[in-house]
Parts: structure tokens; C-alpha cells; sequence
């Protein structure tokens, strides 16, 4: 690309840099410098801009790594902690895995004895089933009571019927004797 007025450009253009380092004068190494310049400039403004974005990055990396160590350390406290519980717990298992054998005991036991129920139970039937029939023959017999109660009361009825009807007798038949009672001295 060339440049058609040269003269009324103050900074010198790239290809004439070029140029002037081909050709070995001094103004090549005056446009060396000033490209040298630009490259230094553009480089520190780029660098600044890495600085910004970088440092915060590592400051943020920084206190990430603090605190994945701090969460590493808390992981290994709580592990040894929890084996530490675990040791307890492995304890206390032994005790109940004992116990469960006392159970297992207690159980066959527990077993024998409801056999045994299940024997007196059957006995009970048995009884039951006597009972039952002594409760039948007793009610037959309060039936034939009361059937002999209720003859009886009829009876009776008719002895308080039978007596208040002589008694009738007596005083229409007394009644003649009477008179004579005045002239009998006994």
C-alpha cells in the first residue's frame, strides 16, 4: 500500500519502516524504535488488561484452594470421628447380637410353655364339653321342678279353696251349737 502524499504525514507508515530497515539508514532504526514503542505500548496496555482479569482470578483461586483445604481437613476430622463412633457401634452390636441369643433362648422357652397351654387348653375343652352336658341334665331337671312347683301350687290353691269352703261349713254348723252352749256346762 503506498501512501500518495508522504510529506504531509507526520508519523511514517508502516511500509516505510520497512523500508528504511531494508535499506540500513538511519531513519529505519528511528522507525524501528517507534514500531518497537508501539509494540511496547500495545504490549503493557495488553498486559493491563491481563492484570485485571488475572490477578482477581488468581486472588479468587487462591481462596478456592484455602478453602477446599479447609473442607479437606474438615472431611478428615469428621472421618475420624465417624470411625471412632464406628467402633462404638461395632460394641454395641457384639452386646445386642448377645442379647439376641438370650432372646432366642427365651423364645424356645416361650414355645415350650405355649405347648403347654395348648395341652391344658384341650383339657379345658374337654371339661368344658362335661360341664356342658351336667348344665343340660341340670336344666332338665329345674324344667321338671318347675313343672312339679307349678302341680304343687295348683294344690295348694285348691287345699286354701277347700279349707276356706270348711271353714264356711264350720261357721254355718256352729252356729246351732252355739245355742247350745249356753246349756252345756263344759
Amino acid at each position: 500500500m503506498t501512501n500518495s502524499a508522504p510529506d504531509n504525514d507526520p508519523k511514517p507508515t508502516e511500509t516505510q519502516s520497512l523500508q528504511g530497515e531494508v535499506g540500513g539508514s538511519s531513519d529505519g532504526m528511528a522507525g524501528m524504535s517507534v514500531c518497537m514503542d508501539k509494540f511496547a505500548r500495545s504490549f503493557e496496555a495488553s498486559a493491563r488488561r491481563w492484570e485485571l482479569i488475572v490477578y482477581p482470578l488468581l486472588f479468587a483461586f487462591v481462596l478456592l484452594a484455602a478453602y477446599g483445604f479447609f473442607l479437606i481437613y474438615q472431611l478428615t476430622n469428621s472421618v475420624s470421628h465417624i470411625t471412632g463412633r464406628m467402633d462404638v457401634i461395632a460394641e454395641r452390636m457384639v452386646v445386642i447380637s448377645d442379647d439376641m441369643h438370650q432372646v432366642s433362648e427365651d423364645f424356645s422357652s416361650v414355645t415350650g410353655n405355649m405347648n403347654q397351654i395348648t395341652g391344658n387348653i384341650g383339657q379345658m375343652t374337654a371339661s368344658m364339653q362335661h360341664q356342658d352336658q351336667a348344665i343340660t341334665a341340670m336344666s332338665d331337671s329345674v324344667e321338671r321342678m318347675t313343672q312339679s312347683m307349678s302341680v304343687m301350687s295348683v294344690s295348694v290353691y285348691e287345699m286354701r279353696y277347700d279349707t276356706r269352703s270348711m271353714g264356711r261349713n264350720l261357721q254355718n254348723t256352729t252356729g246351732p251349737m252355739r245355742f247350745m252352749n249356753t246349756f252345756v256346762p263344759w
